[in-house]
């Protein structure tokens, strides 16, 4: 895997097991990467294409290495993680900003994250729900 410039040197990898991911979003900055834990082989589906890249897990004869991603463009993405037989293992989504604006550190997990409370007098506090991002 090619590993972009402004990683060389930077930050370290984000790292979380299948269990931690499953079910959460994970905030990234371009060219930080995302390293699974497993003795899994997995495989990825992400949608949309090109936010992160996959590099699946390998045996290089003395060591192997875990599977993982590397943010390559700014977005979200749905990352559907699974088994080398097809078995869905886990779902997540990955948020990559070039800074976060909520001043969290890069990897922390959002879990049941909500949209900010209106301001008085613009909208309805009882409406829906979902991810602020």
């Amino acid at each position: 895997m090619m590993v972009p410039q402004q990683s060389v040197g930077g930050l370290p990898p984000v790292i979380l097991t299948p269990e931690e991911l499953n079910g959460v979003t994970v905030r990234l900055r371009v060219g930080e990467m995302l390293v699974v834990p497993t003795d899994l082989t997995l495989a990825a589906q992400t949608d949309p294409l090109g936010i992160v890249v996959f590099e699946p897990g390998r045996s290089h004869g003395s060591y192997t290495t875990n599977p993982g991603f590397i943010a390559v463009g700014l977005g979200t993405t749905a990352v559907r993680l699974s088994g080398s037989g097809g078995e869905s293992v886990v779902r997540f989504s990955v948020i990559v900003r070039r800074d976060d604006p909520d001043d969290q550190p890069a990897g922390a997990p959002v879990v049941g994250t909500s949209p900010p409370a209106p301001k008085p007098g613009h909208g309805d506090s009882t409406s829906g729900s979902g991810d602020s991002q």
